[in-house]
């Protein structure tokens, strides 16, 4: 009898061993806490690539170099953004359309552009530094690139959360530039026509305005 009962929990063990040793069956848990795990806008991309609530920052010992702002429907990837605009640059010095970029005449279809990387990328390629500043005020070969019309409409829509965590870095004395809620406009990668590319405002309105004028840029990145 007791060897049968032995078996029987040998059994059970092993059967939970199995059961749980799929990191997939665990975040698709309905009890899992996605904020347990740190993705939620607002946490702090590390430099080695983790991601720290912003109440756990201050004692990670981790190097920020971005916030969160959009989490994706994998539940732990998305965009963040740098923590400080790179400057004022032209998006563009010559009124050029740049051949392999689409063309947005809307500001609702230029929302729908996600694309930052790719059009930072096909920019790059279109010409040199003179000719595409703002395209190449960007750290791209470590994966930082001008957001796209629609990524930065979704980082406007956080702003105050985004601050917010900035703000905590800044007390952390972390050097940081809060995104500026009164007057800033940001240029996109997401191109309108030869002489025009679409920015977006602090408050989210979306316009189209000349290449050749000096907005600020805010790189994001992937994680």
């Amino acid at each position: 009898m007791i060897t049968k009962n032995l078996k029987i929990v040998a059994f059970l063990l092993v059967g939970l061993l199995f059961s749980s040793c799929n990191p997939e069956d665990h975040f698709n848990n309905d009890n899992n806490n996605p904020e347990e795990n740190n993705y939620v806008v607002g946490s702090i991309l590390c430099t080695d690539g983790s991601v720290v609530s912003v109440n756990q920052w201050p004692e990670s010992g981790k190097t920020a170099q971005g916030v969160v702002f959009y989490i994706d429907g994998t539940g732990i990837h998305g965009w963040a953004v740098g923590l400080k605009d790179l400057g004022d640059y032209a998006w563009s010095t010559n009124n050029v359309n740049v051949g392999t970029l689409s063309d947005y005449s809307s500001a609702d279809d230029a929302s729908t552009d996600m694309d930052g990387y790719g059009n930072t990328q096909k920019i790059r390629n279109a010409g040199t530094s003179s000719k595409f500043p703002a395209a190449y005020c960007v750290n791209f070969s470590n994966g930082w690139y001008m957001p796209a019309c629609g990524q930065l409409y979704e980082l406007v829509n956080n702003i105050t959360t985004v601050n917010s965590s900035l703000s905590t870095l800044s007390e952390s004395g972390v050097s940081v530039r809060t995104l500026n809620t009164t007057s800033a406009c940001w240029w996109s990668s997401t191109e309108f026509g030869s002489s025009k590319a679409w920015f977006v405002k602090y408050n989210g309105l979306r316009y189209n305005g000349l290449k050749s004028v000096d907005l600020t840029v805010r790189a994001v990145c992937d994680f």
